[in-house]
């Protein structure tokens, strides 16, 4: 799952927390079963530097 323009701030403790919420609520359904567990979390940024 991605999540386009994440807030600020973000902390592991935080997105491990909505992670759980996720997975206990049962929020996405797939047809390879219930999912059961996180597997990472990343935030990823890109730069771009201009070429003069």
């Amino acid at each position: 799952m991605a999540v386009k323009d994440p807030k600020d701030g973000l902390t592991l403790a935080a997105v491990q927390t909505v992670m759980a919420t996720i997975i206990a609520k049962n929020v996405f359904s797939s047809t390879s079963g219930d999912l059961v567990t996180a597997k990472e979390a990343q935030i990823r940024q890109l730069a771009i530097n201009e070429l003069k």
